[in-house]
């Protein structure tokens, strides 16, 4: 291991690389081998400069940038997030974030198979996040998509990326909160450490360190679909980090049979109550669904997810 970290630290193209990009890169090329430890700051050539945490968490979003030179040539900070060209538009991520993990599996793995659904209509997006999972759905083609992200932070990238794409006139961003009921205000636990992970629930939010609190007004996927005109939903995205049960298990059958397809991350803690999966599960069937199950992730030995697809 440690012959194979010194070759990569005396690698002539990646210190090339590294002197094309960065202001001091003598010291970048030696943090991207790993080798140093704690969290670390790169000055770009182009001006700026970002603070990233521990190599490891940052390992895959270098290794996948230095694989391409285009995206190396493309690459700058803009508002304190580092941008990379794809395929016709512009990621940001946030250094301390889940952002890159968020776009490997829109953009490249597409765990949504995106690429294979042909051309869509009406596309409902809950837990936009930054507007990846938005913004990919616009680019191939859907007519309107309505993404729901409550959290502040998350929304500014999202309209960025919506800029970039040029889709931002296809796309409606609701700064609410999706539960079982309309009219009320919740807290948003903030994840210090995953922003994919923020949540009205306490526990979910905790799990990888909790950051405070942001208020925000929640809306049924009933009046959602009622205020926003939806009588046919193609795909309904849902990423809301436990809050799946409350949200379909409050939405009548008559307004789940709207939706076509259905691609649902479910989150179970230990505090989940042993039936509350089951009744999901239970409930869409009840609606004409026919679910295909996928079992994701274990993480911190604690939150166990799950990919829920539904097809009619």
């Amino acid at each position: 291991m440690r012959m194979h970290r010194l070759g990569r630290l005396f690698s002539l193209d990646r210190y090339r690389q590294c002197r094309e990009l960065f202001e001091h890169p003598a010291r970048a090329h030696l943090a991207l081998t790993g080798v140093t430890q704690g969290p670390f700051t790169l000055e770009f050539k182009r001006g700026g400069a970002l603070e990233f945490p521990k190599f490891r968490k940052v390992r895959s979003l270098w290794t996948y940038l230095f694989a391409d030179p285009a995206r190396l040539r493309g690459l700058e900070v803009v508002e304190g997030t580092l941008a990379f060209p794809f395929e016709g538009t512009t990621i940001y991520v946030r250094p301390v974030s889940f952002d890159f993990p968020i776009f490997t599996e829109v953009f490249v793995e597409d765990v949504y198979r995106l690429k294979t659904l042909g051309k869509l209509g009406t596309v409902v997006d809950l837990g936009a996040n930054i507007g990846l999972f938005s913004t990919r759905a616009a680019m191939l083609g859907a007519e309107r998509v309505i993404a729901i992200e409550p959290v502040s932070a998350n929304r500014v990238l999202a309209e960025r990326h919506f800029a970039a794409a040029g889709v931002a006139d296809r796309v409606t961003l609701i700064d609410k909160a999706v539960t079982g009921t309309s009219g009320e205000t919740v807290a948003i636990h903030l994840s210090a450490e995953n922003s994919g992970a923020h949540s009205v629930d306490r526990g979910m939010a905790g799990i990888q360190g909790g950051a405070g609190v942001e208020q925000v007004q929640t809306i049924s996927l009933a009046d959602l679909f009622a205020e926003h005109g939806v009588e046919r939903c193609d795909l309904l995205k849902c990423d809301v980090e436990g809050a799946e049960f409350e949200i379909v298990l409050a939405t009548p059958h008559e307004v789940l049979q709207r939706i076509a397809r259905l691609a649902m991350e479910v989150h179970l803690t230990p505090d989940t109550p042993a039936d509350r999966y089951p009744a999901l599960k239970a409930h869409l069937e009840g609606s004409g669904f026919a679910l295909v199950e996928e079992e994701g992730p274990l993480f911190e030995g604690t939150l166990q997810q799950y990919m829920l697809t539904g097809t009619r």
